[in-house]
C-alpha cells in the first residue's frame, strides 16, 4: 500500500461534540494525499462512537489518559507520511491549507517546516489575527524562506496546527517533552528552528476556536496561577541555552527572554509577599542578561513595590506578542457569559 505524503494528528480529550467539525475540515482539503490519525487521549464522554462514525477513513488510537503532548508523540509514531500536520480537536483549516503547504514545500525544499497565520475566533463578532497580534507582518502571495529561524519563531510563537513540518525532523529533535503541560508547543517549535530553514506566509489558513468545556482547558487553569507560565518558559529557555549551535545573537536573544520570565515570576513572589524569594529571583534575573534595561526593572520592583508592580502590570499590557492561549481561553469564558446573560 502506498504511504500518503502527509499525517494529519489529532490529538482529542472529551470533545465529541465539536470533533466532528474539525475531521471535516481536513476532508474538505484541496490536498487529498493525507492520512488523519486521531489520538483519543483517554476519553470518558463519547468519542469513540462519534469517531466510529468514520469507519476506516481515519485511522483511531487510543491510550490512557497521558496528556497532549504524549498523544502527538503517539501520532508522530504512528504517522506514514513524510509530513506532519497537526491540528487541535477544536480547531478547524481553511479549505487550502495543505496545499498551499505542498506547494511551498516545493518551492523550498531546503525548508524542515513551515507555519501560517492564524484567525484566532473569539466570538461571532470578534476574530484576532495572530500575526498582528504578535506584532509581525507577512507578504499572504509570497511565503518567506527564513535560513535561520530560531530567533523569529521565539517572538512569533505560530501556534501549532498552522504547523507543517517533516517527519524526521519530529524524531531527530526529540518529539513533544512529556514533563510539559504549558508551552509544549513551544518547546518543540523552538527546537525544530535550529534543525533547518523555515518557510512562513501571511495567509490565514488556520482558525482557531475554543469548544467543548472551556473551564476544563489546561491554559485556563494555569492562567489562575500567574507563575505556570514564566516557570514553563524558563525551562524552555534553559533546555535552548544547552544547544551547542547556537549564534551569539540567538544566545543573547535567549538570555533576554529568560531574564524577562525570571523578573515576572519575582514579580508574582513580591505580589504574593516572598519577598526573600523574589529577591534572590531578581538578581538572578539582571545576571541573566545583564543591561541598562534589566538593571531598571529590578529597581524599580525592589524601590517601588506596589507601585512598581502597577507601571510593570501597565507597561506589559501595552506589549507586542502578549497575546496567550489561556488570554484566548479567558475571552472565551467571557464571551460565554456574555451570551447566557443575554
Amino acid at each position: 500500500m502506498t504511504s500518503p505524503h502527509v499525517s494529519v494528528v489529532i490529538p482529542t480529550y472529551n470533545r465529541a461534540s465539536c470533533i466532528t467539525r474539525t475531521i471535516d475540515s481536513v476532508f474538505a482539503q484541496t490536498y487529498g494525499d493525507y492520512e488523519i490519525i486521531v489520538v483519543d487521549d483517554g476519553s470518558t464522554d463519547n468519542t469513540r462512537e462519534v469517531l466510529g462514525r468514520y469507519g476506516n477513513r481515519i485511522r483511531y488510537i487510543h491510550q490512557p489518559n497521558s496528556g497532549v503532548s504524549s498523544a502527538r508523540n503517539t501520532g508522530i509514531l504512528s504517522a506514514r507520511g513524510e509530513w506532519v500536520a497537526f491540528l487541535d480537536s477544536d480547531d478547524e483549516w481553511v479549505r487550502t491549507k495543505l496545499e498551499r503547504q505542498i506547494q511551498i514545500a516545493i518551492q523550498y525544499p531546503s525548508a524542515v517546516a513551515s507555519v501560517t497565520n492564524a484567525s484566532i475566533v473569539i466570538s461571532e463578532q470578534t476574530e484576532l489575527d495572530l500575526f498582528k497580534t504578535r506584532g509581525f507582518q507577512f507578504d499572504s502571495s509570497h511565503p518567506s524562506l527564513i535560513v535561520r529561524p530560531l530567533s523569529l519563531i521565539i517572538d512569533l510563537q505560530p501556534f501549532t496546527p498552522s504547523l507543517f513540518v517533516l517527519r524526521q525532523a519530529l524524531l531527530s529533535e526529540g518529539l513533544f517533552d512529556i514533563s510539559m503541560t504549558l508551552y509544549e508547543d513551544y518547546d518543540m517549535m523552538c527546537r525544530i528552528a535550529l534543525a533547518g530553514a523555515w518557510a512562513i506566509t501571511g495567509e490565514t489558513l488556520l482558525k482557531v476556536f475554543r469548544r467543548g468545556e472551556v473551564e476544563i482547558a489546561l491554559s485556563v487553569q494555569h492562567s489562575r496561577d500567574p507563575r505556570k507560565s514564566p516557570m514553563s518558559l524558563i525551562q524552555v529557555f534553559l533546555k535552548l541555552l544547552n544547544k551547542p549551535n547556537l549564534t551569539g545573537q540567538e544566545r543573547n536573544l535567549i538570555r533576554s527572554k529568560l531574564s524577562a520570565c525570571r523578573f515576572e515570576l519575582a514579580a508574582c513572589d513580591y505580589a504574593q509577599g516572598y519577598m526573600q524569594v523574589g529577591r534572590k529571583r531578581l538578581i538572578q534575573s539582571f545576571r541573566d542578561s545583564p543591561s541598562v534595561k534589566s538593571a531598571l526593572r529590578v529597581t524599580l520592583l525592589l524601590c517601588g513595590r506596589r507601585k512598581g508592580l502597577e507601571l510593570l502590570r501597565r507597561y506589559h499590557s501595552r506589549g507586542h506578542g502578549s497575546f496567550r492561549r489561556s488570554d484566548f481561553d479567558q475571552a472565551s469564558l467571557e464571551a460565554q457569559k456574555g451570551n447566557t446573560r443575554s
